[in-house]
């Protein structure tokens, strides 16, 4: 029985498992386009989340990147913005993306990279979209070893004065 119920709780709890929380992460390495290769890196929380475009390499070809993101499930509820663009680091060029996700989801975000041509391409990737830090069971979980290892060792403690 006590085995049936320890499965059934983490199971139960590792589905919060799947869901982002943290530093952002890649969700494309160095795709080629024309004349650069960039990289996404993404930090989908609701609200605010961000989108970081690092171009390899550091030209000034780029003019402008504009971002259309919507629900897969709804492709008529659009967000755009405007990428900015940040210092120079590692030998990367480096833009910024706020996207105010408002629901809890798969996103799809298309990148409109304008160069000073007058050409432009297209970047487009998927996130899922999760609410930012913990929530309230999860904090419980986490903190659960803790209460524990504070049980045992009072327990110990307890034995020992006896």
């Amino acid at each position: 029985m006590k085995t049936t119920g320890l499965i059934v709780f983490f199971l139960f709890f590792s589905s919060f498992s799947l869901a982002h929380e943290g530093p952002a992460f890649p969700v494309l390495v160095d795709k080629a386009l024309k004349s650069f290769t960039v990289s996404v890196w993404a930090d989908p929380d609701t609200g605010n989340g961000t989108y970081t475009l690092y171009f390899k390499p550091v030209n000034d070809v780029i003019e402008s990147i504009a971002v259309e993101s919507y629900p897969l499930r709804d492709k008529s509820h659009k967000i755009t913005g405007v990428a900015e663009k940040l210092a120079e680091s590692a030998g990367q060029l480096p833009f910024r993306a706020v996207v105010v996700f408002d629901t809890e989801e798969t996103w799809e975000s298309e990148f409109t990279v304008k160069q000073k041509d007058g050409t432009s391409e297209k970047v487009l990737v998927q996130v899922d979209v999760t609410p930012p830090g913990p929530s309230k069971w999860e904090f419980a979980l986490y903190f659960l070893p803790f209460l524990l290892i504070g049980f045992v060792w009072g327990k110990a403690y307890l034995l020992k004065k006896i």
